[in-house]
C-alpha cells in the first residue's frame, strides 16, 4: 500500500494534492492528503494575517478584524470561484474575529455571576440542542452565535466564577490538538475491525478510550518535549 502510494505520487497523479497538503493551500475539488488538513489551511491563513498584523502595533486587532469582515463581505458579494480566495472570504474566518472580541472583552471587563450564570446555562443548553441536532441550523450567522455562547459560557467559569476545572478535563485540554490530528487515523483502523457505520456503544466507547491514549502518547513524548525543545532554542 505504502508503495503504491509512493508511486502514485512519483507519476504525478497526486502531487499537484501533495504539495498543496504541504504547502496548506486549498484545493478546488479534493481534501488535502490527511483531510484534517481542510481546517489546518485556516489556521496557517490566520496565522500569516496575525503575523502581517504586528506592523500595525497597538491597531493590530483592528487589522485582523477589518481584514476578515471586509474578506467576508467581498465573498458574499462576489462570490468567488477559485478555491484559495473562497478560503480567504469564508464565513469560518469569522470564528477567528469572535475569539479576538472575547479575549479582548475580558482582558478589560469582568460579568457578574448574577449576569455570567443565566448565560452559560443559556450557551451550554444551546450548543446541546443543536449538537445532537434537536435543532437543525442552517444559517452560518447563527451557528457563529451559538458556538461563541458556547465558548463565552467557558471562558466565564474561568474569569467569573473562578473554576478551577477537573484535572483530566484540563488534559484532555492539553492534548486536544494531538487528538484532533491522530483521531483519524483511529477511525480508520477501527473501521477494519468493524466496517460498517452501525452505532454501537461499547465499540464507540471503545474508540473514544484509544484515541484518547494514542493522543496522551503523541502529546507526552512528542508534542511536549518538541515545544520544550523548541522554547530552549528560541531562548538561546
Amino acid at each position: 500500500m505504502l508503495g503504491g502510494s509512493i508511486l502514485h505520487y512519483s507519476e504525478g497523479l497526486g502531487l499537484k494534492r501533495l504539495i498543496y497538503s504541504l504547502l496548506f493551500l486549498p484545493l478546488e475539488d479534493q481534501f488535502p492528503v490527511l483531510y484534517l488538513g481542510w481546517s489546518l489551511n485556516y489556521e496557517i491563513f490566520f496565522y500569516l494575517i496575525f503575523g502581517l498584523s504586528f506592523f500595525f502595533k497597538t491597531e493590530r486587532y483592528f487589522f485582523i478584524i477589518s481584514f476578515f469582515v471586509i474578506s467576508y463581505v467581498l465573498g458574499v458579494i462576489f462570490k468567488f470561484e477559485t478555491a484559495y480566495l473562497r478560503m480567504i472570504t469564508s464565513e469560518l474566518n469569522l470564528y477567528f474575529i469572535s475569539g479576538i472580541l472575547l479575549g479582548l472583552y475580558f482582558n478589560k471587563f469582568s460579568v457578574s455571576k448574577q449576569v455570567a450564570l443565566p448565560i452559560s446555562v443559556f450557551g451550554i443548553f444551546l450548543f446541546i440542542l443543536m449538537f445532537f441536532n434537536i435543532i437543525q441550523i442552517k444559517n452560518e450567522m447563527i451557528l457563529l452565535v451559538i458556538v461563541s455562547l458556547f465558548v463565552l459560557a467557558f471562558l466565564l467559569f474561568d474569569y467569573t466564577f473562578k473554576s478551577k476545572g477537573n484535572k483530566f478535563l484540563i488534559f484532555l485540554g492539553d492534548i486536544s490538538y494531538s487528538l484532533y490530528l491522530s483521531h483519524s487515523f483511529v477511525e480508520i483502523f477501527s473501521k477494519r475491525i468493524i466496517p460498517n457505520d452501525t452505532f454501537i456503544i461499547p465499540y464507540f466507547i471503545l474508540k473514544i478510550i484509544l484515541v484518547v491514549v494514542l493522543s496522551s502518547v503523541l502529546y507526552l513524548f512528542i508534542e511536549k518535549k518538541l515545544t520544550e525543545y523548541l522554547k530552549l532554542k528560541i531562548k538561546v
